[in-house]
């Protein structure tokens, strides 16, 4: 516990809230049940998110709104929508990445969870997203229903 000097406050709110706990035959810091059941229901937020907006991540929308889905030529719109439908798009962004395991492996955590510059690159998707005025509030609306008929199996 004393190499994680960096995130000691963090690793201590943890403990206080209940979601770790030291794992004292490996002289370590653990998820407790609760600390489990948080990880779980963010994955479960995850995979709903993934049900509901993957669809958006390549559209190549035209000025009236006809979309293609999964074109390979198209812009990801997941964060416009996300913002249309009111989805905090930092938080799916964080889940997502969660889910996905892109930070299973960092090289070097520590440095990371401390550096401005790399939840800048993390949430530059969402920084960078067309917004929904951007994009046409109509247009996304018209986006959107072929997307809902597309999932439901509606269009072919």
């Amino acid at each position: 516990t004393k190499d994680n000097l960096d995130i000691a406050d963090l690793l201590a709110a943890a403990e206080r809230q209940g979601f770790t706990e030291i794992d004292t035959k490996h002289a370590s810091y653990a998820l407790s049940a609760k600390g489990k059941a948080q990880y779980d229901a963010w994955m479960r937020d995850a995979q709903d998110l993934i049900q509901r907006y993957d669809i958006y991540t390549d559209v190549d929308a035209d000025s009236t709104g006809k979309a293609y889905f999964d074109s390979g030529s198209g812009q990801d719109l997941r964060v416009t929508v996300w913002e249309f439908e009111q989805v905090d798009p930092f938080r799916a962004r964080f889940l997502l990445g969660l889910n996905d395991g892109e930070w299973d492996e960092l090289s070097d955590w520590r440095r990371a969870v401390t550096d401005a510059a790399w939840y800048g690159e993390v949430f530059a998707p969402v920084e960078n997203a067309p917004t929904v005025d951007d994009f046409g509030r109509a247009r996304l609306q018209r986006v959107m229903d072929q997307a809902k008929a597309e999932l439901h199996g509606g269009m072919t």
